[in-house]
């Protein structure tokens, strides 16, 4: 005997072979590809409907979703980059600041710094 926890729509969400507190019992027989293509309407078991399939709008919708978010990660990623460079350069900074280096030593030290950051060091 199989048991299902529904969905609010009446769709059989997780099904296992055993009572569980929170899971209602499928008719007796009926396996579990019969309960995936069929859901529960006020007691009677009916065909789920097939989804329609996405318009093109709404595939563009979520492509252009996607592309945001790996930009969105990008930035973020690149963000997290730069903090650590500058957290790493700071020392240098100072040194530039009251002179002990020169700007030619503090670019290439801060070059290698990046380096190091962009290789995962």
């Amino acid at each position: 005997m199989l048991y299902a926890k529904f969905t609010p729509e009446g769709i059989p969400g997780h099904i296992i072979d055993h009572a569980q507190d929170g899971y209602d019992p499928l008719p007796e027989g009926m396996t579990v590809e019969q309960a995936a293509a069929l859901m529960l309407v006020k007691g009677a078991w009916v065909a789920r409907p097939v989804p329609r399939p996405a318009t093109q709008e709404e595939l563009a919708a979520i492509a252009a979703a996607a592309q945001e978010a790996a930009e969105q990660a990008a930035a973020a990623a690149e963000a997290v980059r730069e903090q650590e460079i500058a957290r790493r350069a700071g020392p240098d900074m100072l040194l530039r600041s009251i002179g002990k280096i020169t700007i030619a030593e503090l670019t290439a030290r801060v070059a290698a710094i990046r380096v190091e950051v962009e290789a995962g060091g």
